[in-house]
């Protein structure tokens, strides 16, 4: 009986361990922090969001905005690939502009000049003369200049949570 009984207070006892082990580990999954908002992509170390409305380059820029989020800044081609297989569509605005008219300097969205270069082949050509915002061109993996008029899809990009 002895046996018994210290065999019964053994397992109680694991259970009980077991059992706060559980609702520790509960309360860590429930105390747990998403690294981006719900509908946001986790790529590296950054939170995306592919837009699925076609808009200018200006509205895409402000409805990034409007979600604590930058309109795309690349940081590097290694950026740019790892985003590809999670864009749906062909073209995507990116936060890149021209300085100014006709310039030939390219800034993006948070006044930083481009320190890199993906354009496509033959790019940028300011065709028409007023091609003065970027898009990405995904069949080309590759950036292009396009009329900031047109409408097209776009990437917000955040910083994680926690």
């Amino acid at each position: 009986m002895v046996v018994s009984a210290s065999t019964n207070t053994a397992w109680i006892t694991g259970k009980m361990v077991a059992d706060s082990m559980e609702q520790d580990t509960g309360n860590i999954r429930s105390s747990a922090c998403d690294p981006c908002p719900k509908g946001w992509t986790l790529v590296g170390s950054k939170c995306y969001y592919f837009q699925k409305t076609l808009e200018t380059w200006e509205r895409s820029r402000e409805e990034c905005t409007k979600s604590y989020s930058i309109l795309l800044i690349l940081d590097n081609k290694a950026e740019l690939d790892s985003l590809l297989p999670f864009l749906e569509g062909d073209k995507y605005w990116v936060g890149l502009r021209r300085d100014s008219k006709g310039s030939s300097r390219w800034r993006w969205v948070d006044g930083t000049p481009l320190m890199f270069s993906v354009w496509n082949k033959g790019e940028p050509n300011n065709a028409g003369g007023d091609e003065d915002c970027t898009e990405i061109l995904k069949d080309a993996r590759s950036l292009n200049d396009a009329r900031c008029d047109n409408k097209k899809l776009s990437v917000c990009k955040a910083p994680t949570k926690c």
